[in-house]
C-alpha cells in the first residue's frame, strides 16, 4: 500500500486524452509547433505540423500533419506548395523562409479518417482553408445520437417454424353451390339404319316332264344412287352482233384512169 500524501478529486482532474480519431468534418485549429524533416528515402523534405483544435466540443485535441515541399514527384510538390500557400494566407504572410513563422496562426482543416501503417484509424488533413470558410465542427452529442441504435427500427420478423416448413396460407372460403335446377340436354336423334338387302328365293317352276326346275337366286339389286340435282347455270347475255360490213370495192380500174 502506498500513501499519496493528499486526496485527489475527479472533479478537479483533467479528462484523459482520447487517441481515437476525430469525427469527419471541419475544425478550426491553432498551429502549435513546426519542424522541417527529411523524407525516409532522403530525397525530399517536409514540414511537420502540430495543431490543436481551438473551437467546439473537441477543443484541445491534437492534429498532426505534414506538408511536403521537396520531392522527386512533381505532383507531390505541387500539392504541398498549394497547402503551404493556404497556411501563409491564414497567417497573413506574403513570404516565408522559416516554418516557425506559422506558429500561433489560426487556420481551418477538413479532417477525414484513413488507415495507418498498422491498419488502425487515424486522422488525415484533406485540405486547408480560412476559419471563415469552415463549416460548424461536429459535436459530441451528435456523435452519441448516431451511435445509439434506432429504437423505431422495423420489428424483427417472426421466427420460422422448425424443420423449415413455411406456414401455409389460410385457404379462402369457397363460394356456395348454385341452387339453380339442373338442365338436361335434349337427346340427339339417331339416324335410321339402312335396311339390309335380303335374298328372296323364287318358287320352283314345273317343267312339262314333271321335273321341277331347281331354285334360282337372283343377283341382288344394288340400290341406285339418286341422280344429282340439275343445276341451272346462268348464261351470259348474248351481245348483239354487228352486221358484217362488206369491204368497199372500188369500181375504178387502174387501166381506165384517164391521163
Amino acid at each position: 500500500m502506498g500513501n499519496l500524501g493528499q486526496t485527489f478529486s475527479r472533479d478537479k482532474m483533467p479528462e484523459a486524452t482520447s487517441f481515437s480519431p476525430l469525427p469527419v468534418g471541419d475544425y478550426v485549429c491553432a498551429i502549435k509547433s513546426t519542424a522541417v524533416k527529411p523524407t525516409k528515402a532522403g530525397d525530399g523534405q517536409y514540414i511537420k505540423l502540430e495543431m490543436e483544435v481551438a473551437q467546439g466540443d473537441y477543443t484541445g485535441r491534437k492534429v498532426f500533419t505534414q506538408i511536403t515541399f521537396q520531392h522527386p514527384n512533381e505532383m507531390t510538390v505541387e500539392i504541398g506548395l498549394k497547402n503551404l500557400n493556404k497556411l501563409c494566407e491564414c497567417a497573413g504572410l506574403q513570404n516565408i523562409s522559416d516554418s516557425d513563422q506559422l506558429v500561433g496562426s489560426i487556420c481551418a482543416v477538413n479532417l477525414v479518417i484513413s488507415k495507418d501503417q498498422n491498419g488502425g484509424d487515424r486522422n488525415e488533413v484533406k485540405y486547408y482553408m480560412l476559419p471563415t470558410e469552415a463549416k460548424p465542427s461536429p459535436t459530441k452529442a451528435g456523435q452519441k445520437a448516431q451511435a445509439q441504435p434506432n429504437m423505431m427500427a422495423a420489428p424483427t420478423p417472426p421466427a420460422q417454424p422448425a424443420m423449415g416448413f413455411a406456414p401455409q396460407p389460410t385457404s379462402a372460403p369457397t363460394a356456395p353451390l348454385s341452387s339453380a335446377p339442373i338442365q338436361y340436354q335434349q337427346p340427339v336423334a339417331q339416324q335410321p339404319v339402312a335396311p339390309q338387302m335380303q335374298y328372296q328365293p323364287q318358287q320352283a317352276q314345273v317343267q312339262p316332264n314333271g321335273l321341277a326346275q331347281p331354285e334360282q337366286y337372283q343377283q341382288p339389286v344394288q340400290p341406285q344412287a339418286a341422280p344429282p340435282a340439275m343445276q341451272y347455270q346462268t348464261q351470259p347475255p348474248v351481245q348483239p352482233t354487228q352486221p358484217a360490213t362488206a369491204p368497199m370495192v372500188s369500181n375504178v380500174i387502174d387501166d381506165e384512169i384517164p391521163f
